[in-house]
């Protein structure tokens, strides 16, 4: 990331460093839909028992890879009440997918993994979710946060500076986010609000910096400087 180029060179490249962010197109995210009605479309194409409806949807889309820290939101759930985790997407690492599994099954967490879901299903699962999790120790980037803001679905990730960079303070970060009792606090803080709205404006508004119509612009600005 930027932050991490200027960590490793020092304050004078700052000025050198020009970043075209990562795009995306928010004409896609931009869907009217009853949730109620979607989410058991979804609950029943998936298998994924009606019993789930009322209950809070916690998202993560990505790998099984072991920079994801997928184990230790997995062991914070442990002690949630009231919740369902989704899951969306391959494993990658398999080995690290098959831990997971035998995790689940010994802390009888109510985990369901997806994978081969098409686009629009994947924006309609950020649409009926209620919180999205993204736990990594490490990314390049992180796209499904942005897809996340850019559907209006509150984002709690670990605090890295890659996040810091593209959300600035639009997300709800955790400090110590290799510890699960920590995630599990945030988890429950976070379901105890009532009014997480002001996540969801904060978020929206941070993925409009990502528009490729802005940034095409800029792009080409910055090649003919």
């Amino acid at each position: 990331s930027k932050f991490d180029l200027i960590q490793k060179y020092g304050e004078l490249v700052k000025s050198k460093i020009c970043v075209i962010p990562n795009s995306f197109n928010l004409n896609n995210f931009d869907i009217n839909l009853d949730v109620n009605l979607t989410k058991q479309i979804l609950f029943k194409k998936y298998n994924i028992p009606l019993s789930n409806l009322d209950k809070n949807v916690l998202l993560n889309v990505g790998s099984d890879e072991t920079r994801k820290n997928l184990t230790i939101l997995l062991t914070s759930l442990s002690n949630l009440d009231d919740y369902i985790f989704i899951k969306i997407g391959k494993p990658q690492v398999v080995d690290n997918r098959v831990k997971n599994l035998k995790l689940i099954k010994k802390l009888n967490l109510n985990v369901f993994f997806l994978e081969g879901l098409t686009d629009t299903e994947v924006i309609e699962f950020y649409k009926i979710s209620n919180l999205f999790v993204m736990p990594s120790l490490k990314e390049g980037f992180g796209r499904p946060i942005i897809e996340s803001q850019a559907s209006e679905l509150p984002v709690l990730a670990s605090d890295i500076n890659i996040f810091r960079e593209i959300c600035g303070d639009s997300v709800m970060y955790i400090k110590n986010f290799k510890s699960s009792s920590d995630w599990f606090n945030c988890i429950t803080v976070f379901f105890q609000n009532n009014d997480n709205n002001n996540f969801k404006l904060l978020g929206l508004n941070n993925s409009k910096k990502y528009d490729v119509n802005l940034n095409y612009k800029l792009f080409m600005n910055l090649l003919l400087k």
